[in-house]
């Protein structure tokens, strides 16, 4: 296969892989399978260090590429590094985490936690914590479309193991029933972007650990959590078969606001165009009437010239004549 082909595929997205050896006249032959790489619709993957695996955020794309509902929110668990944190303490693929928490609140009952709102977050409020001195951790969301609730324990130690970037594609990975996701061609299209992420993080989740709004929301997290509170957590937690008439509705609303955002987009550049067309108009109007008046104003002064030429001939002719 020619560098040029070879550029071609890599420019539209494709990836291939080798199958068994085919006959072809005769000739045994590495015939490629073709599959479609991810066109980039999906949030880039995110190398968690607190769970040694691979996390995105679940935005409206996700819900879409994986079957998630309404409810679940935070982030989708794409992949588990094989006897890695994530995987023994029995956090798996196609999990979500929405919440992290201390094992044991400041008042002795359940914490809050801290929402998770991006894979970056979630690193972030597990070392806070740690620098904390709190080593006990809850990760609170949905598996299976039940609530899950995994405890694990996670040091400054273990935090900061590196991880083989190179490994990261044959993980145990995530599968859709209602999409053809591949996770080594995703891992693939996104290289450079996981690893500039990952070498970057330490100095990034430090600088999100400064801010005041993290702090404030990481002192919430460790008070108690009331009665309520823990009937709402159990709630969001539980997807049920009704949510997905929910889920339905929820993936609608999204795409309808993306509609209106691009017809009001296309309505606005519309409407400027016309404005833009009738200013044109108007202008191109304005100058041929303009260039009408003017004309017509030279005609009508040459004509006056004339006749005021003629009788002026006329008078000193008769003039002469007596």
């Amino acid at each position: 296969m020619s560098k040029k082909l070879n550029s071609a595929i890599a420019a539209a997205g494709i990836a291939f892989s080798l199958t068994l050896p085919v006959q072809i006249a005769g000739v045994a032959m590495l015939y490629p399978s073709v599959a479609i790489a991810q066109d980039k619709k999906l949030p880039a993957p995110y190398i968690s260090k607190a769970l040694d695996a691979t996390l995105i955020p679940i935005n409206a794309d996700v819900r879409k590429a994986f079957g998630l509902k309404k409810k679940q929110t935070g982030v989708l668990v794409l992949a588990v590094m094989p006897d890695g944190k994530a995987d023994k303490n029995g956090i798996k693929a196609g999990d979500v985490i929405s919440k992290v928490k201390n094992a044991k609140a400041s008042g002795g009952g359940k914490s809050k936690g801290k929402k998770v709102k991006s894979p970056k977050r979630l690193d972030a409020t597990v070392k806070a914590m740690i620098k904390q001195g709190k080593t006990d951790f809850l990760f609170v969301g949905s598996s299976g479309g039940k609530k899950m609730s995994k405890a694990g324990t996670i040091t400054s130690e273990t935090f900061g193991t590196a991880i083989a970037l190179t490994s990261v594609a044959s993980w145990t990975s995530i599968s859709s029933s209602v999409s053809s996701f591949e996770y080594s061609s995703y891992i693939s299209s996104y290289e450079s972007e996981m690893t500039s992420s990952y070498e970057s993080s330490d100095s990034e989740l430090e600088e999100l650990m400064s801010e005041e709004e993290f702090e404030s929301e990481l002192a919430e997290a460790d008070e108690d959590m009331s009665d309520e509170e823990a009937a709402d957590e159990d709630d969001e937690a539980e997807i049920d078969e009704d949510d997905e008439d929910e889920d339905g509705e929820g993936n609608e609303e999204d795409e309808d606001e993306g509609d209106d955002e691009g017809d009001d987009e296309a309505e606005d550049e519309g409407d400027d165009e016309a404005e833009d067309e009738a200013e044109d108009e108007g202008d191109d109007e304005a100058e041929d009437e303009g260039d009408d008046e003017a004309e017509d104003e030279g005609e009508d002064e040459a004509e006056d010239e004339g006749v005021d030429e003629g009788v002026d001939e006329g008078v000193d002719e008769g003039g002469g004549d007596e």
